[in-house]
């Protein structure tokens, strides 16, 4: 139904939620899911426990920990090296804090793979559902303003630079210079960016989304000056430069 594809999940201190998020990824994926990794990361509670654990009910699953974590760019890097060491043709970013739906893999998979596109970001803004799905307003107008100074830069139309809902294709990771893109959380924007520099296509579908008690490691202020470094590195043709390297 699909043609083959990894996950990988993100999952620092995720041991409560870890659980729910695969039980609510569709049982009818996982005949075609080749492997689905757990990246965790000098983790202060259980989550490689709790991994390990649901490997009998989820014989696909992996996992792949660490004694150091130099943020969720890293553990981004890690997922995606580990998914190309296994043949499958789209790689999927799924987090493991519950905040993004597993049950829109099936229509997000369909969509990048009927229409090859290279880079699928899921939009929680395309659909107007941030503020129902319980985003605090300052990240909702943050994310707006950053969104129309992207949109110039990047000469595109999208709704959402900010979603780690990501999917890829094998193409885009072996095109994109990965091991030159951030450890912080501005990691899928630099991707976005430098696969724009690249002529790959990239596009985006809208998602529901949940802002629960999960604990959230970024910084509004710190991220938004990432940002906009990542605009001014677009301007002065630092990912151009990076591709005709790569």
């Amino acid at each position: 139904m699909y043609r083959p594809f990894t996950v990988f999940i993100p999952a620092y201190n995720a041991a409560k939620t870890l659980p729910h998020v695969l039980e609510r990824i569709p049982a009818e994926l996982w005949d075609d899911c080749v492997a689905c990794f757990v990246i965790s990361k000098a983790s202060h509670d259980n989550t490689l426990e709790v991994a390990e654990s649901l490997k009998a009910t989820y014989p696909k699953l992996q996992w792949v920990g660490g004694d150091t974590n130099l943020g969720y760019g890293d553990s981004v890097r890690t997922g995606l090296t580990a998914c190309l060491s296994v043949p499958s043709d789209t790689i999927v970013c799924l987090h493991g804090d519950g905040q993004y739906p597993p049950e829109e893999l099936p229509s997000m998979l369909r969509e990048i793979q009927s229409r090859d596109l290279d880079i699928l970001q899921g939009s929680r803004h395309k659909l107007n559902t941030a503020r129902v799905g319980g985003m605090p307003i300052y990240k909702i107008i943050g994310g707006k303003v950053l969104t129309w100074l992207e949109n110039r830069v990047f000469g595109m139309q999208m709704t959402d630079y900010h979603s780690g809902y990501m999917l890829y294709s094998r193409h885009a990771l072996e095109t994109l210079p990965i091991d030159h893109l951030s450890y912080y959380f501005d990691f899928d924007i630099e991707a976005i960016a430098a696969a724009r520099a690249m002529g790959l296509k990239i596009d985006e579908v809208g998602i529901p989304t949940h802002y629960g008690d999960e604990e959230s490691y970024l910084n509004p202020w710190l991220y938004g000056l990432r940002c906009l470094r990542v605009m001014g590195l677009f301007i002065t043709g630092k990912y151009h430069r990076l591709a005709r390297q790569n």
